[in-house]
């Protein structure tokens, strides 16, 4: 790269071949010898650093920088006071350069230099720390970043920077991947991210920013333009050490890169190791060789290769993104088997007591009745301690088979929700598998929605044969996709034939919650599906007395409109002239003022406000 640039700044230096980074530190020596600019010291600029607290540990650097790369974020440099000669000199592996230094009380020591951004009065100052025994000895500090000096340069010191004191190898050194065009009507169209692809050059560029688990994750798309298939996806990884390997998978064109990298984890442990893939239209490996190497920057060739055999595995990152809720819907319903189960432990001890109670209580009651009949009085209260705790003895049963059917019902979904996974996974969704696949799905759907597992969700809507199941307290899936506002959903599940006037043990439907939380769009989504204004809940509350309750005049004008429609499709005939007409019944012109209700949908009955109509009066 350093003998790219030499017809740039009009220098020369002999070529040696095989001295890789060298080169570039060679450049920049010869270019200080000759160029008055000491924004060649200017790189690795980073975000403003702060001055206060502690100073971290100090890591001497090279004073010039490893590479070109270090210089991409500095394209607005500017000299401030251009020097009428060069002000550098080199000696012993030293620069010698005149800078203010700076040197604050917490230890931070940085050195203005005759530079800024254009059109800006601060200056770039660099990080140092002082060189042991030497005066005016500086090293250059790495891994700190470089901070704007606001105040102008007023006075300069000489001092010596070590050019090449620290220096290694960079610990994150960068790699090219150079795409082969090896396969015919298969083509390279998105790499996230997108800065790595230099697509002119067929490059594909590995930088030095690992991620947070140690290494860096190159995601390539691969598609046959000609064929309705899945994409294949690269998944270049490069290690901190520069070391790449390349996982292969498949993808839905609607995927997007962006979201197959930020849902990783639902497909990582599974592509691990994976070389081939097939989109049951083409057979592909991903052949990775090594075409260059150096200390720190090297070169392998990417090669698609169609081969003739299925793989073993084929991993979809579309399906595995799909899935990814049910993983957390089986340990939910886990847990609550595990806790129905540790309660029905607790009630067969209670049980235990209670029998141990009746036994009691009915030797007290023969004894009694044997002793003397004249307790009569002791005799009765025997026996209504008795039936008493008989009572209470069935409830508890009743208690011990709700939980053991709950256990039983949770056991069985969790179950058929592994089953669903293993069957979607391996891919063998025949129609062997149907009928169990829309039974599972209509189980955990109602899950799915209520834990907010949008993309399972909508998965499962579309498989399950009945969307009126219910979650583990019986609520059903259309309830709950109105309950969490989602639009899309409610839109889904009528188009799937969800009944909007079923009701949930409070005789609430769809539309008393859509209007209780005021979601205006669902509302008109269910009154368009024939849901009635005029049910009444078990507080005798109707969704237009909701509406009313809550001054919503939006709502309440799209629930008259419709109350209207549907009493004007009931009409029947017209009344002959000679008999005369009701007027029409008036409507308040007001919302009457109320206090606020916390939630018209909970169980302890609150203060309901008067329903629009009722006589003068009336109490609801």
């Amino acid at each position: 790269m350093g003998y790219c640039l030499l017809g740039i700044f009009g220098v020369f230096i002999p070529m040696m071949y095989g001295e890789g980074d060298n080169a570039f530190r060679r450049l920049q020596r010869e270019i200080a010898n000759k160029i008055p600019d000491d924004s060649i010291l200017a790189w690795s600029f980073g975000t403003e650093a702060p001055v206060a607290g502690n100073p971290p540990p100090v890591l001497a650097g090279p004073a010039l920088a490893p590479s070109p790369s270090f210089f991409a974020r500095f394209g607005n440099i500017v000299v401030k006071d251009p020097l009428p000669h060069s002000s550098f000199e080199m000696n012993g592996g030293r620069l010698r350069v005149p800078l203010q230094v700076t040197k604050y009380a917490n230890g931070h020591i940085f050195a203005a230099l005759n530079c800024g951004r254009e059109g800006d009065s601060g200056r770039v100052g660099i990080p140092l720390a002082a060189a042991p025994g030497e005066p005016d000895g500086y090293f250059r500090l790495q891994g700190r970043p470089l901070m704007w000096c606001e105040s102008a340069r007023t006075s300069t010191t000489p001092i010596w920077l070590h050019l090449d004191a620290g220096h290694q190898p960079s610990s994150q050194p960068a790699c090219w991947f150079q795409i082969r065009r090896s396969v015919p009507n298969l083509e390279l169209i998105d790499v996230h991210p997108e800065s790595c692809w230099h697509k002119e050059r067929a490059l594909i560029e590995g930088t030095v920013d690992p991620a947070a688990d140690g290494v860096q994750r190159i995601f390539a798309r691969f598609r046959q333009p000609s064929k309705e298939s899945a994409d294949f996806v690269a998944v270049l990884q490069v290690d901190a050490q520069a070391q790449p390997r390349c996982d292969l998978m498949i993808a839905s064109n609607k995927t997007s890169l962006e979201e197959i990298a930020e849902n990783s984890e639902t497909w990582k442990d599974m592509v691990t190791g994976q070389d081939c893939a097939s989109n049951a239209v083409m057979n592909l490996k991903m052949a990775l060789g090594v075409v260059h190497g150096s200390s720190s920057q090297r070169r392998f060739l990417l090669k698609p290769v169609a081969v003739t055999g299925n793989p073993a595995v084929t991993v979809n990152a579309t399906t595995a993104i799909q899935l990814s809720g049910a993983s957390t819907i089986v340990r939910t319903l886990l847990q609550a088997s595990d806790k129905f189960d540790a309660d029905s432990r607790k009630l067969q001890h209670k049980i235990k007591a209670a029998h141990q109670k009746v036994s009691r209580t009915q030797a007290d009651l023969e004894k009694l009745r044997a002793e003397i009949k004249e307790l009569k009085l002791k005799e009765l209260q025997a026996a209504e301690r008795h039936d008493a705790e008989v009572k209470s003895k069935a409830g508890l049963l009743e208690e011990f088979s709700q939980a053991k059917r709950a256990t039983v019902d949770m056991q069985e979904r969790a179950s058929g929700l592994k089953r669903f996974i293993d069957i979607y996974t391996a891919g063998k969704t025949g129609p062997e598998h149907e009928e169990a696949l829309s039974r599972t799905a209509a189980q955990i759907l109602p899950f799915a929605i209520r834990d907010g597992h949008d993309h399972f969700a909508r998965f499962l809507v579309d498989k399950a044969s009945d969307i009126s199941i219910g979650d583990d307290i019986g609520t059903p899936p259309l309830d709950l996709a109105v309950g969490r506002g989602e639009e899309g959903l409610v839109q889904l599940l009528l188009n799937k034939g969800a009944d909007v006037s079923a009701s949930d043990s409070f005789g609430n439907t769809p539309l008393h919650r859509a209007v209780h939380q005021k979601l205006s769009d669902i509302a008109l989504l269910l009154l368009e599906r024939g849901a009635s204004v005029t049910a009444r809940d078990i507080l005798s509350m109707t969704p237009l007395d909701v509406a009313a309750y809550h001054g919503d005049k939006e709502l309440l004008s799209l629930l008259e409109r419709y109350r209207d429609n549907a009493t004007a499709a009931r009409i029947t005939p017209a009344p002959s002239p000679s008999h005369d007409i009701p007027p029409p019944p008036q409507l308040p012109t007001a919302v009457p003022s109320l206090q606020p209700n916390p939630n018209p949908f909970d169980t302890v009955k609150q203060p309901q406000p008067p329903i629009l109509g009722a006589s003068k009066g009336a109490v609801v």
